[in-house]
């Protein structure tokens, strides 16, 4: 019976991947690489990572034919987040002409696998006075072989790393079901099906590695004009995202995932920069760094997986809290009851109140643990780098922005804090203060509204682009006032000819007050 209902699960598998689908392909290593914009709109209209749930009645793992990505995750985490649902149901599914990625076959098999172990293990109890021993694994051992022979099959072949390890994830967590179960004479089936996976999955994120790393920064350029995302940046983003909501499930961190995302990260990185330093102005290196990192905070953001370290330590000081509160709850509870005087309460079924509420704590820990347990750092720390990575882009832009509209402030008010730091005393004369004045309050308006086209039109992320609209304001506002304190301290009475700080408030109030909803 399992051999037929896996033959015809196999029937009704949705293939994904294909040979050579790395982050950068021959095609966009050859300068083929179009532009991402059609991409960004593919994934507004069709949700993250495409539609990959399908027409069939919405079932977990059906594939679609808006998948648009071998990276995409999309629908296909449900196999995952139902790792318990029940088992697919071949003659419905078939009726129906639904079609599955392997993730969801192989949660099929090993659900049904591990209900019937289970089923048979808790009747040779009953029945025998004792856990099963050889009769009972001799039952199955023709079945789990056919499945490990199917599994061998596909795998050898597969190139879909993100069904891979999906499959992987499935195998490690029906692994600590059977765990929970205390179904033991399955430990042999699922760990020769991680032997079979967790090799295949490493090989393809090293040949991602590889791409990246070998990938011609001058094919990917394109022109100096084009600062926009490029395609490897939405693949490596959704596989990098990918590999962060995968860990984040199970009860423990996965080490080898925690490597691969350094990898793929260190090596991503490494390829912008080649990118970045071919482009002959400064400030296009900055907003084709910052649009980058960017587009990988924002699929992130999209997946739930953008933490900050400092958030997950609140989040860890709050637990903290709570668990010292509740032991000084029970601390300060009655007397303990000798057990062997304390009557067994009994539910309506005729189970003890102990078994009913044992069950309950075995549930709500199974579901704990799917749902990604104690979450993982991992996440956190990926957001910070890139964080930290896209603030220092954003500062240097803001710096090269103000100094094309503000050149001669800015380079005066940069050299007056080289003398403060040195302790020496600068001299400057009332003539060069004047001259400074009248040319910002001729040009500061224009300036301002030009800083203002210029980053909302750099910048295709309106909400990153007013952010940093911002910031280069903000700046402004802090040259104007270490000027004003210069004034003050060659001559006050200057400061009469200045623009009024409340009139360059206003100017920059009416420059950023965007509605960005």
């Amino acid at each position: 019976l399992f051999r037929k209902y896996l033959d015809g699960l196999m029937q009704l598998k949705r293939e994904a991947g294909h040979p050579g689908d790395t982050l950068v392909d021959a095609a966009s290593s050859s300068g083929g690489d179009a532009s991402v914009g059609a991409w960004l709109m593919s994934s507004i209209i069709g949700g993250v990572g495409g539609d990959v749930s399908g027409s069939g009645g919405g079932s977990v793992g059906v594939a679609g034919a808006g998948a648009t990505s071998a990276f995409a995750l999309g629908s296909r985490l449900d196999s995952v987040k139902r790792l318990l649902s029940p088992a697919v149901v071949l003659a419905v599914a078939s009726s129906r002409g639904q079609r599955f990625y392997f993730e969801e076959i192989h949660r099929s098999i090993g659900k049904m696998l591990l209900d019937t172990c289970s089923a048979e293990a808790y009747f040779c109890t009953k029945l025998f006075g004792e856990l099963p021993g050889q009769l009972f694994a001799e039952q199955f051992r023709a079945a789990i072989g056919s499945i490990l022979d199917n599994l061998r099959v596909h795998v050898a072949s597969s190139c879909d790393v993100i069904g891979l390890l999906l499959a992987l994830k499935v195998n490690e967590l029906l692994r600590a079901e059977m765990t929970r179960r205390r179904v033991a004479d399955l430990s042999d089936f699922f760990l020769q099906a991680e032997i079979l996976l967790k090799p295949r999955v490493k090989e393809l994120c090293d040949a991602n590695v590889r791409s990246l790393a070998a990938a011609d920064a001058r094919a990917l350029l394109r022109s100096q004009a084009d600062v926009a995302p490029r395609i490897v940046t939405r693949r490596y983003a959704e596989l990098n995202a990918a590999l962060l909501v995968t860990a984040s499930f199970g009860a423990k961190e996965d080490s080898t995932i925690r490597e691969t995302v350094r990898r793929h990260r260190m090596e991503f990185q490494s390829l912008m920069q080649r990118i970045a330093a071919l482009f002959s102005r400064p400030k296009a290196r900055y907003v084709f760094l910052i649009n980058n990192y960017d587009l990988v905070l924002t699929v992130m953001d999209e997946y739930g997986v953008r933490r900050r370290q400092d958030v997950l330590d609140e989040e860890s000081n709050g637990a903290q809290n709570e668990s010292a509160e509740d032991g000084l709850g029970r601390a300060g509870g009655s007397a303990s009851v000798d057990r062997d005087e304390e009557p067994i309460l009994r539910g309506t079924n005729g189970a003890s109140i102990d078994d009913e509420n044992a069950k309950s704590r075995h549930e709500a820990q199974a579901v704990h643990e799917i749902e990604g347990g104690d979450k993982s750092t991992l996440a956190a720390e990926e957001s910070a780098m890139l964080e930290d990575a896209v603030a220092g882009h954003v500062a240097a832009y803001v710096e090269q922005e103000l100094g094309e509209h503000f050149a001669d402030l800015v380079a005066f008010v940069r050299s007056t804090q080289k003398y403060e730091r040195t302790g020496r005393l600068m001299e400057v004369s009332e003539t060069k203060l004047r001259l400074l004045m009248r040319d910002f309050m001729s040009n500061y308006r224009v300036s301002i509204q030009h800083i203002r086209s210029n980053v909302l039109r750099e910048f295709p992320n309106l909400k990153n682009g007013v952010d940093i609209l911002k910031r280069c304001l903000v700046q402004l506002l802090n040259y104007h006032r270490r000027f004003e304190a210069v004034l003050t301290a060659v001559n006050p009475q200057l400061k009469s000819e200045m623009v009024a700080t409340a009139a360059l408030m206003h100017e920059i109030r009416k420059a950023s007050a965007i509605d960005i909803d």
